[in-house]
């Protein structure tokens, strides 16, 4: 029994001393952000560009659900033209490149709007679509939850 006293005082020690982990802990769904600091989806920052396109995200998740629920859109973003001079987290990323594919975006979107009702679910596909594109040149990362706001069908 004095051998094992060491090991039992040791044990009991290390359980009073850890942490409590039965608590089940809270997890975020991927559209959940609300409890997260935002300097902590992007470890380099928050530019003006990450914001907006957060901003993009919401909308377009929104859009997707008004629109299979054959609800009107959401009023037109008009300050989304941002995107044209909003500065982006990687100070390295080609502008011109980058204009090219946010006025396609812009394009889509008065696209989207301007289409009758009938309509609007293709074109909408057409403006996820084209988030798809310009972020399989820049910034790889968002494209498998912008491929879920595609409208099946």
């Amino acid at each position: 029994m004095n051998r094992l006293f060491p090991f039992i005082l040791l044990a009991a020690l290390l359980a009073a001393c850890a942490e409590n982990t039965s608590e089940p802990k809270a997890e975020l769904s991927e559209t959940d952000t609300s409890c997260v600091n935002p300097s902590s989806l992007n470890p380099n920052g928050d530019s003006e560009m990450a914001l907006l396109m957060r901003e993009m995200t919401v909308f377009t998740e929104k859009t997707k659900e008004l629109l299979l629920g054959k609800d009107s859109l959401l009023p037109y973003p008009a300050h989304f033209k941002g995107m044209l001079t909003a500065n982006t987290t990687d100070s390295t990323i080609n502008k011109a490149v980058l204009a090219g594919f946010s006025n396609d975006f812009l394009g889509k979107l008065k696209a989207l709007y301007d289409s009758p009702a009938a309509d609007q679910a293709k074109q909408f596909n057409l403006l996820v679509n084209s988030c798809i594109t310009c972020h399989e040149n820049f910034c790889h990362g968002p494209i498998k939850r912008i491929s879920k706001m595609l409208i099946p069908g």
